[in-house]
């Protein structure tokens, strides 16, 4: 559901452009749709495929599990979720 953190209007147009972009971006762009219904905006898999990410080789990396941010610190990464928690 798209919420601002402050009474800013979000142009639904701009996210949903974005989001393609980046599906395009990791070559999945074909694969997805960005469906938008009021002030919902899903994508949905068209084959019904999930997108899959390569294991990382070393087991010393956190990644965020919102969006993938890498450290190789522990620390970090949790101040990092802080921010999707805002």
């Amino acid at each position: 559901m798209l919420s601002s953190l402050n009474d800013e209007i979000i142009d639904k147009d701009i996210v949903i452009t974005s989001i393609k972009e980046f599906l395009g971006s990791i070559g999945e762009g074909n694969n997805f749709a960005v469906i938008s219904n009021n002030d919902i905006i899903s994508i949905k898999s068209i084959y019904g495929k999930p997108i899959e990410r390569d294991s990382l080789p070393n087991s010393d990396m956190f990644s965020c599990t919102h969006c993938g941010f890498l450290t190789r610190y522990e620390v970090e990464l949790q101040n990092h979720m802080k921010l999707h928690y805002l």
